[in-house]
């Protein structure tokens, strides 16, 4: 894996939403002596579109990303990126919205455009100029896991403490769970299951991650009851709770979830109990 350090242009992504923003930064940037170049003006007619594109991105010297809230939607952001880091193609990233970066990005720097553009345009096209070619790469991510879905948490709204407590969770499922699993690249999350069965997930919902019990083992009667302080959402299938909301009753919180596998191991034993004295009458 080596970097294009002779190429002279750098290729640009953005949502197409993002046009006009878009414009606004590339001007700017060519303004500052930078090539840039912008699909809609370099393939034409969509012939041999997607070849095209994967070419004008390995020519590129640097893959410039327009990250919005269009943009963490949009599929062609996410191929762009994830192709360019796949190639050892370094991305710099021009953040136009407080949104979170997705999980291939989320430990990557960025220059952030929120609250002064000219400022913004400053930094971003010295991190640009400045960038040595002898910095590593981060491979891009296809799914969450360990290393990364706490980052991703730890970016929004009160990202430190979401973290935190999701840790916590993760932590007790590890101990208490014979099955923890990461999935979702566009909504992360975990998964802990108990006794063949789910239990909770983390689920890093975009704009309020939230803390999900499964309807298998938990009514929302049942949550109520055990989780008398917090407020249930139960209009979907798995009753959930914000994750946000979680930090004052942690302890409640895992005292359910014990009760929950101390009501599988209670099953259990009653039909043990049951298939012995069949066995015993027969």
């Amino acid at each position: 894996m080596s970097y294009p350090t002779e190429a002279a242009y750098y290729f640009f992504s953005y949502a197409s939403k993002d046009a006009e923003r878009m414009a606004r930064l590339v001007d700017a940037l060519r303004d500052h002596d930078l090539d840039v170049r912008v699909d809609v003006q370099t393939l034409k007619n969509q012939e041999r579109w997607v070849r095209v594109l994967e070419q004008q991105i390995e020519g590129a010297a640097g893959v410039i990303v327009q990250m919005s809230l269009a943009a963490r939607q949009s599929e062609w952001v996410e191929r762009e990126t994830l192709y360019a880091l796949e190639r050892g193609i370094p991305v710099f990233i021009a953040r136009f919205d407080r949104v979170p970066l997705p999980l291939h990005l989320v430990n990557r720097q960025f220059t952030p455009f929120e609250d002064d553009f000219a400022q913004g345009v400053a930094k971003l096209a010295h991190s640009i100029r400045h960038y040595r070619a002898a910095v590593d790469p981060i491979s891009p991510a296809a799914v969450p896991d360990e290393d990364n879905f706490f980052d991703y948490l730890a970016q929004m709204p009160q990202g430190d403490a979401l973290a935190r407590l999701a840790q916590r969770f993760y932590r007790w499922a590890c101990v208490h769970c014979e099955d923890v699993t990461f999935s979702g690249r566009y909504t992360p999350a975990f998964h802990a299951r108990a006794a063949g069965q789910p239990l909770f997930s983390v689920v890093a919902y975009l704009r309020n991650p939230a803390l999900v019990f499964s309807a298998e083992r938990f009514s929302p009667a049942r949550l109520q009851a055990a989780l008398p302080t917090l407020r249930l959402d139960t209009e979907r299938v798995n009753p959930s709770v914000a994750l946000r909301d979680v930090a004052q009753a942690a302890d409640e919180v895992e005292a359910a979830l014990m009760a929950a596998l101390g009501g599988d191991a209670q099953e259990a034993s009653a039909a043990s109990s049951a298939r012995s004295a069949s066995d015993a009458a027969m």
